[in-house]
């Protein structure tokens, strides 16, 4: 089998010969390390056999223990995925230090289906630091196994497990050794948040010797499942509304003492959540934050257990969080509805198409100049010409228009056969679009025309001013600005991050900004309302994706 090796040095030049040699204590005794290497041999190989994968190795060594066995590497462990050694030696205090051994030991974990942390230190304070420090830099996920390697009394052991969030609640397991040779012994213990006694405790796993090999109590497993079962405890969640995901219903009931107002949920994350409460058998307290970012800042301080509405698996949350798996897809949308129009003018343009108008005009130019052609041929009938009204080209116009406009004909007519065709036939032609006009007239003012619809993101960052996104559209607006598209960096141009849905609707109502789209997101076939304001029209329509 492949494998590959990388071997990180943190703060101490370590050369390649002094890592593989024996781990000797200090003091003279036998060290942790020296004592149980051959149980954390066994204990890699039963995970293995259990997870049904190789997973990838990553030591984390204190300083104090001064080297690695080289056969014990070279014969086991080299056979696994991939093998990652960091010296860590330096200040306990150095925050940068630390962050950098966590984001280098992170990111070996995440090239992995699945890792397996040993830890080999005897010093409790190195202990509690790197727990801290592994917490903050993300060093685990729940796929991630910790073994911690060390040499220290039961109450510091119980101590460990029970004060620090790394060891308590991840998949942690302390090898400890109890007993130096001859009668070498290693105890495997881990820590139960939660048990059907109703406290938490910590438990013995295993033990192993040179004897017995690897020796479980009371049918435990390796590295146990801590939430396979709540046992009726209480888990803290956080959460806004955000339908129709999350929503909430202000309910007032009736008591002895008064009427009294009750909080109900709804959405689908919140059934989800009840689904799920039911199985694993824990009730909910709800923790309502006062933004989005303080939801999530709530679980990160261990606050909340869950930040129960979903979130969109984005680039730049990987900076904070890491994603096991999506269980719902969302996509964010934007809609435009019917314009409540006002009359205008151009509603006496939109009977007829532009080109029909140029042609009426090209007539209406073109006709009287034939007419006063046809009628000065006819000799004799100047009287249509020099009529006392005026000019007789002026004359001739407005009896065309006249006629065009639906007056009665005029008295004078051109006698003239050849005249009077031609005023016959602007006669019919008169009738066919006035006829036309009218009857469109009537359907352009009861069904009035519409500017055309925004339907793309390229027609929204064209057609609009600005684009309003609730609070949590922060990260949005930072994920649309360092993308490569340039749809995406103008819509980030346009966001104004702030008011809720429903506020961004009411802006857009009463403030009359020029243009405004308000930006939401939802579910496939989610009926979604949006609002676009252009100019002091209010656009409203119902958009359902397909």
């Amino acid at each position: 089998m492949s494998y590959t090796i990388i071997i990180g040095v943190l703060l101490l030049q370590c050369q390649l010969g002094n890592c593989f040699n024996l781990i000797e204590d200090s003091s003279g005794g036998e060290s942790a390390w020296s004592g149980c290497r051959e149980a954390v041999e066994v204990m890699v190989s039963d995970n293995n056999n259990h997870s049904n994968q190789t997973c990838s190795l990553i030591f984390l060594v204190d300083s104090d223990i001064t080297n690695f066995q080289g056969g014990f590497l070279k014969q086991s462990i080299l056979s696994q995925g991939a093998l990652s050694i960091f010296r860590v030696n330096g200040d306990m205090n150095n925050t940068e230090w630390f962050l950098q051994l966590a984001h280098s030991a992170r990111q070996v974990r995440q090239g992995s289906w699945c890792s397996v942390v040993v830890v080999v230190s005897e010093s409790r304070t190195f202990l509690a630091t790197l727990a801290n420090w592994s917490l903050k830099g993300r060093l685990l996920v729940w796929a991630s196994r910790l073994l911690v390697v060390t040499r220290l009394t039961l109450l510091h052991i119980h101590s460990l497990l029970s004060s620090h969030w790394t060891f308590s609640m991840m998949n942690t397991v302390f090898l400890n050794l109890e007993q130096p040779r001859p009668n070498l012994r290693c105890v495997a213990y881990s820590h139960m948040p939660y048990t059907a006694a109703g406290f938490r405790k910590v438990v013995r796993l295993a033990y192993w010797t040179p004897a017995s090999t690897l020796t479980f109590f009371n049918n435990h497993t390796l590295f146990p499942e801590k939430f396979t079962n709540f046992f009726g405890d209480t888990v803290n969640v956080s959460a806004l509304p955000f339908m129709p995901f999350w929503g909430e219903v202000v309910e007032d009931v009736a008591s002895d003492d008064g009427s009294s107002s009750v909080t109900r949920y709804t959405g689908s994350d919140y059934y989800f959540l009840i689904t799920v409460a039911n199985a694993l058998n824990f009730t909910v307290r709800i923790i309502k934050p006062a933004s989005w970012s303080q939801a999530t800042q709530l679980v990160n301080e261990r606050v909340a257990y869950i930040c129960a509405v979903y979130h969109i698996l984005m680039p730049v949350r990987f900076e904070q969080h890491d994603f096991t798996f999506s269980y719902e897809f969302s996509y964010f949308s934007f809609a435009m509805a019917k314009p409540s129009l006002k009359p205008q003018w151009q509603s006496l343009y939109y009977p007829l198409d532009g080109l029909v108008w140029l042609l009426v005009l090209l007539m209406l130019l073109c006709t009287p100049p034939f007419l006063i052609i046809m009628v000065s041929r006819g000799g004799g009938q100047q009287q249509y010409l020099s009529s006392s009204d005026g000019m007789g080209l002026t004359v001739v116009m407005q009896d065309m228009i006249g006629m065009l406009l639906g007056q009665n004909l005029p008295s004078r007519l051109p006698i003239t056969t050849s005249s009077r065709v031609l005023v016959a036939a602007w006669l019919v032609f008169v009738f066919i679009i006035g006829s036309a006009y009218r009857g469109n007239l009537t359907a352009s003012l009861t069904i009035p025309k519409f500017p055309p619809r925004i339907e793309s993101l390229e027609h929204l960052v064209i057609g609009v001013d600005r684009v309003t996104i609730p609070s949590f559209g922060e990260i949005h607006r930072k994920f649309y600005s360092e993308s490569d598209s340039p749809l995406f960096q103008a819509l980030a141009r346009l966001l104004q991050v702030g008011p809720t849905f429903h506020q961004g609707l009411t802006a857009a109502n009463e403030k009359k900004f020029e243009f405004v789209a308000q930006l939401h997101s939802g579910p496939e076939r989610e009926r979604l309302l949006l609002v676009v304001q252009c100019g002091k029209i209010q656009y409203h329509y119902d958009r359902k994706q397909e």
